[in-house]
């Protein structure tokens, strides 16, 4: 119990505060990113708890309706849960209203629930770290609910997007969220599993992969940057890829060198998706993906399940796991290692249709709600500080736009006050807006 226990507080952790924090990029919509990820975190924690007692039930082999029962490992499944939801989140960002948002909650708790009970409870894919029914899911369920939200409601296309983007402020605080997410990775990853031999695995394999795919993903901007600069966007989400790479396959022995390897991969194939395949795919079918899901969880998902079955296939006719093929194969010691390998190739196909029909239906009942008025401002669903000194110092009612209200603020600024200097005492330079497709 005191184990489960640490491994769901590092998880609760790593849900809360590193996704809350890492879509905080935004320089007008940090609010909108670290309100809603814990509105729709919380929420999704209560729905899932009666959605995955109730599902396993209906189509587990094993399960009994019998009364559903909540206990520490529930609550780990529910932050799993959350976790996907975000990950969805992540390629709305900006773009959703808080209604919005808990439609797409609802009806992706139902389906991921159904996608996981199959793949775990049918399939009996090996998946510790939630490379399928994390990362894969809520990845490719936020593309397709994107995807058809865009191309089902065309006046979208006139929603003003001019606040996009981010400041080396916002960009720091994201970096808050990176390094969260690095540090609780390897017991993420890990929290699943029910033997000690198998976490210590977990946890060295997942330390070393995430690790190495950010030093990958520093090495790959550094060469494939036209200046040679590093990107903050790649820096705060290439460097986590080894992390989803190495999540179904952490528990198994895939060695040392197998682990620097899928993270090296991971890290390199992520940087090049946020460079070159993200702008591309929004050029070509207008797929819209704020945070670039598909080059942190979509394609190192993909990667990581082809590890897995590598890993499994690679120990046929070997005695690698020993007295511990209970612990790892736990539901399928009576299968052949090349038999499992297959089954995790496909997983791949079962995870990635359920979450795209999900995902398109999704998009279309979001598409018939109403938008915002502006994208990626705070200014529209919460109260910002800026309306509240506006408030205070009585501008009239009706100030709806970020811009008017900066345009207040200047206006009732003290005139006496000296510009910031730096310590040379030269004028310090306005902070350049950057818009990234983080």
């Amino acid at each position: 119990v005191k184990a489960q226990l640490i491994f769901f507080t590092d998880v609760h952790v790593m849900i809360f505060v590193g996704f809350g924090f890492l879509m905080s990029f935004l320089h007008r919509g940090g609010l909108t990113s670290t309100g809603h990820a814990f509105l729709v975190a919380a929420y999704t924690a209560i729905w899932a708890l009666l959605n995955h007692g109730f599902w396993k039930r209906a189509i587990a082999e094993d399960h009994a309706w019998d009364l559903i029962t909540i206990s520490i490992e529930d609550l780990l499944n529910v932050d799993f849960c959350a976790g996907a939801v975000l990950i969805s989140f992540g390629a709305l960002l900006g773009r959703v209203s808080v209604g919005q948002l808990l439609v797409m909650a609802i009806i992706e708790v139902v389906v991921y629930c159904i996608n996981e009970v199959v793949v775990m409870e049918r399939i009996f894919a090996i998946d510790a770290g939630g490379v399928y029914f994390i990362h894969m899911f809520g990845a490719f369920f936020g593309l397709a609910t994107s995807f058809a939200l865009e191309r089902f409601n065309s006046a979208r296309k006139a929603v003003d997007c001019s606040a996009a983007g981010s400041t080396r402020v916002t960009d720091t605080l994201a970096m808050i969220g990176t390094l969260f997410l690095f540090v609780y990775w390897p017991t993420f990853n890990a929290a699943a599993l029910h033997s000690t031999t198998s976490h210590d695995r977990a946890i060295v394999n997942s330390y070393l992969s995430i690790a190495m795919s950010a030093v990958a993903a520093f090495l790959t901007v550094i060469l494939i940057d036209p200046r040679g600069k590093i990107g903050m966007v790649e820096v705060q989400n290439s460097t986590l890829a080894g992390g989803v790479a190495m999540g179904a396959a952490c528990g198994l022995v895939v060695t040392p060198v197998g682990a620097l390897l899928s993270g090296a991969v991971a890290g390199i194939v992520s940087v090049v998706g946020y460079r070159y395949i993200t702008p591309k795919l929004e050029s070509a079918i207008g797929l819209r993906d704020t945070c670039g899901v598909l080059n942190l969880h979509g394609i190192p998902s993909i990667i990581g399940a082809v590890v897995t079955a590598i890993a499994i296939g690679a120990a046929e006719g070997t005695d690698k796991y020993k007295g511990t093929i209970g612990e790892v194969f736990h539901k399928v010691a009576d299968r052949s290692y090349s038999t499992q390998a297959w089954m995790q190739i496909a997983a791949i196909g079962v995870t990635v249709g359920f979450a795209v029909a999900g995902g398109l239906i999704t998009g279309f009942i979001m598409s018939r709600m109403p938008n915002l008025p502006a994208f990626f401002e705070d200014i529209h669903e919460y109260t910002t500080p800026e309306e509240h000194n506006a408030t205070e110092h009585g501008t009239p009612e009706g100030v709806v736009t970020a811009d008017q209200l900066v345009e207040f603020n200047d206006k009732t600024a003290d005139p006496n006050q000296e510009e910031m200097k730096d310590v040379n005492g030269a004028q310090e330079p306005k902070e350049e807006i950057q818009n990234p497709d983080n």
